[in-house]
């Protein structure tokens, strides 16, 4: 359940700097970013970001060891999806809304607007709270 490109890039930034920072939550980078999209400590919480049956859209991240390396993969690669990340229609609202625990006053405070805004505080309280 992923609210955004914002959300992808908060998780990966709070994840690597966990990562160079030797803080890791998890034992791999992987696992880290996916807790940090989730908002989450616990490994056995983060299964909603995992594949579905049947058709679905994923979201491809890779994470070079190089800038060459990535520069490179870009060459070769095409987008075959022209999906708007941050798109929130209401059923995929309503699922971000269920899976991240989003209260209704903090939607009253904030706004149903700014849902995305609210998980992406979601991973940046888990680097607050290590």
């Amino acid at each position: 359940m992923i609210a955004g490109f914002d959300h992808v890039r908060t998780a990966l930034e709070h994840a690597i700097r966990a990562w160079k920072e030797d803080q890791m939550i998890a034992r791999s980078l992987e696992v880290e970013v996916l807790l940090y999209a989730a908002g989450t400590r616990q490994t056995g919480l983060i299964g909603p970001f995992g594949p579905e049956n049947g058709t679905s859209d994923y979201y491809l991240c890779i994470i070079p060891p190089r800038p060459e390396a990535a520069a490179a993969l870009l060459e070769c690669m095409e987008e075959v999806n022209d999906e708007d990340w941050n798109e929130m229609p209401e059923n995929k609202a309503s699922r971000l809304i269920r899976a991240y625990n989003i209260t209704p006053e903090e939607l009253e405070v904030t706004g149903r607007d700014r849902l995305g805004d609210l998980i992406r505080e979601r991973s940046a309280l888990l680097a607050v709270n290590r």
